[in-house]
């Protein structure tokens, strides 16, 4: 979940449904709902903009993530250089954050791993200059940096 929407996955793929500035945080984590609308991309990523129905079929109170894809320098620069549609995968990463953005510097890579949209309770500023280890999906490419939907953090 982030502020812009939430990731969808069933058992064959990942979806970024995508709100815009419009996404109340309605469905949580480990909801089991029911999508419709057009599927598009953006910059890279799979998603379907602006939902045109989403219908909560069962609260959930945990969801069990997937093993993560460790992502090194050679991993994220092959991501980041990479054509086509991207694959929303979850994934681990080491690095530091900082800037305006908080963005990840992962050694021995100039592309950044940008957190999108996060929510204000990982508090991600108060990590800057530190080395942290950070799961989530990676969600978009663009030059320069991969999106990603944060879900955990540990300082290191």
């Amino acid at each position: 979940v982030c502020e812009r929407g939430f990731i969808l996955t069933d058992a064959s793929a990942s979806i970024l449904i995508y709100y815009s500035a419009g996404y109340d945080g309605e469905y949580g984590i480990g909801d089991e709902v029911q999508v419709a609308g057009q599927v598009g991309s953006y910059n890279n990523g799979p998603q379907i903009n602006g939902p045109d129905i989403v219908k909560l079929i069962k609260d959930g109170d945990s969801y069990d993530y997937p093993a993560p894809v460790k992502l090194d320098a050679s991993a994220i620069d092959a991501l980041a250089g990479a054509s086509g549609l991207m694959t929303i995968t979850y994934f681990e990463a080491t690095g530091t954050p900082g800037g305006q953005y908080h963005n990840i510097a992962v050694n021995g890579t100039s592309v950044a791993l940008a957190f999108y949209y996060v929510p204000d309770s990982f508090n991600v500023g108060s990590y800057d200059g530190n080395e942290i280890t950070v799961r989530g999906y990676y969600i978009t490419r663009q030059s320069g940096r991969i999106n990603f939907i944060v879900t955990e953090i540990q300082a290191e």
